[in-house]
């Protein structure tokens, strides 16, 4: 089974300053983004710059004043 997983897993490292796209559960973050029709909501929000890398996994990011969601962010290492 390790052999399978292993297949699919990607080494992925981003660097200070680069855009990184954000992407919510629909039906979980309304209050960052009102969609009238959750099946048709686009799958990423938006793209944001990252300011810090706190471990290999983490990244903080800017995001706007009015959000009500945490800015750091975990990155898969599956594809």
């Amino acid at each position: 089974m390790k052999q399978l997983v292993d297949k699919s897993w990607s080494d992925r490292s981003y660097e200070v300053g680069t855009l990184m796209y954000v992407k919510l559960h629909p039906n979980k973050h309304i209050s960052v983004a009102f969609r009238a029709n959750i099946k048709l909501a686009p799958k990423y929000f938006k793209s944001f710059f990252i300011i810090d890398k706190i471990r290999v996994v983490a990244y903080k990011l800017q995001l706007p004043q009015g959000f009500k969601i945490h800015d750091v962010f975990h990155v898969s290492q599956l594809r």
